[in-house]
């Protein structure tokens, strides 16, 4: 199976360094800048997982969730895994709430990043 990711991240630099880890680990992975790129962007793509920062300016991770959330109902489609990634504080009640699935911090080390990439991935596979 060939997993597509979306980064969701205002931060240019840290876009590219996500994108090349996740590529060296054997994944398929592009990046939009905003919350509005991204929901525009999950109407023309099938994404695998997606992973959203919470501080962004235009719509923050949690607004963002939601309306991805909102357009799938929509859509009838099934959810996508929403990863939530933060510099600060992870408030996972509040990730939950807004229909993320699970969240880490941005200074999580490369294999943080690959298991919890592989447990949400391995999740979405075997739904029916």
């Amino acid at each position: 199976m060939f997993e597509k990711i979306l980064i969701v991240d205002d931060n240019e630099s840290l876009r590219k360094i996500i994108i090349f880890h996740l590529r060296k680990l054997g994944w398929e992975a592009t990046s939009v800048s905003s919350g509005r790129e991204a929901i525009e962007s999950i109407q023309c793509v099938h994404y695998d997982l997606i992973l959203l920062d919470i501080n962004m300016l235009d719509m923050d991770g949690y607004e963002t969730a939601i309306g991805i959330r909102s357009l799938e109902q929509q859509l009838g489609r099934e959810p996508v895994t929403i990863i939530a990634h933060t510099a600060g504080d992870l408030d996972r009640d509040k990730c939950l709430t807004s229909g993320m699935n699970d969240g880490m911090e941005k200074q999580a080390l490369l294999d943080d990043l690959r298991c919890l990439v592989e447990k949400w991935l391995e999740q979405s596979a075997q739904r029916p």
